[in-house]
């Protein structure tokens, strides 16, 4: 079985028969890498870390943000 991984376009550029268009990302084998890396235009994807969230500030006004009513 062979193991694929992912690879993102980095120009404008066929692969697999399909023309691709920039970001896309596409799965290949290490040698179908191989043979297209070559070519350039596509790089390894790396695993990108999600931002961290910043806390939510309690909410201080005496009126609903959705519903635009005054609490009770």
């Amino acid at each position: 079985m062979s193991d694929k991984k992912s690879y993102r376009i980095t120009t404008r550029r066929p692969i697999d028969g399909r023309m691709r268009k920039e970001g896309d990302i596409v799965a290949l084998t290490d040698r179908e890498y191989q043979a297209e890396a070559g070519w350039g235009g596509i790089e390894p994807v790396k695993a990108e870390l999600a931002p961290a969230a910043a806390p939510e500030a309690p909410e201080t006004s005496e009126t609903e943000t959705a519903t635009g009513k005054k609490r009770k």
